[in-house]
């Protein structure tokens, strides 16, 4: 499947436009950056790049020792080649962000982790829907179901650890009685 988002064209698998579909998520990594061992360094070198983060287009070539092959000479981001396509199951929109990971260029403001698509765009960017990602939904409600799981726990605790006061606070009290 060929997918064109304007200045960046996916050639996707049909599993992965399928994972696209049904998940509302496709996460990987760019033909050109993951590099083919078939072909010569002359190719290698001229083959076009583009950072998803920034939009840049470059060759190795044209960097002429300017500068580290393993970043975006523009924006220094070092996850050039990877891509978050998403996909809102209201209206079928199919876009792409361009961040992956709490970081802006060569500076990172977090773990390094990949963000999570509803804290990116937590409506659709093309028809204002909530909910619109399946894979995103079922991790948020993981989420929830982990955060229940604690505050229950913590309730029970809690209430043990009252009962166990007003116990010893009871048995304390018969005996300064007695």
């Amino acid at each position: 499947m060929r997918l064109d988002l304007g200045d960046i064209t996916y050639d996707l698998t049909s599993g992965e436009a399928q994972a696209l579909r049904e998940r509302g998520i496709l996460r990987g990594v760019a033909t050109e950056a993951q590099g083919n061992i078939e072909d010569s360094l002359a190719t290698w070198n001229n083959y076009p790049r583009h950072c998803h983060r920034c939009h840049h287009q470059w060759t190795i070539a044209s960097l002429r020792g300017r500068g580290l092959v393993d970043v975006c000479p523009v924006c220094k981001a070092s996850d050039w080649g990877e891509y978050l396509l998403l996909r809102c199951v209201h209206c079928r929109a199919v876009f792409e962000s361009e961040q992956i990971r709490d970081e802006v260029g060569a500076y990172t403001y977090g773990n390094g982790a990949l963000c999570p698509p509803y804290e990116l765009f937590p409506l659709c960017p093309y028809c204002g829907a909530s909910g619109w990602c399946p894979a995103e939904d079922v991790r948020v409600e993981h989420l929830r179901a982990q955060a229940a799981r604690r505050a229950a726990l913590f309730r029970l605790v809690s209430f043990g650890l009252v009962a166990l006061l007003v116990i010893v606070a009871a048995f304390l009290l018969l005996n300064v009685m007695r």
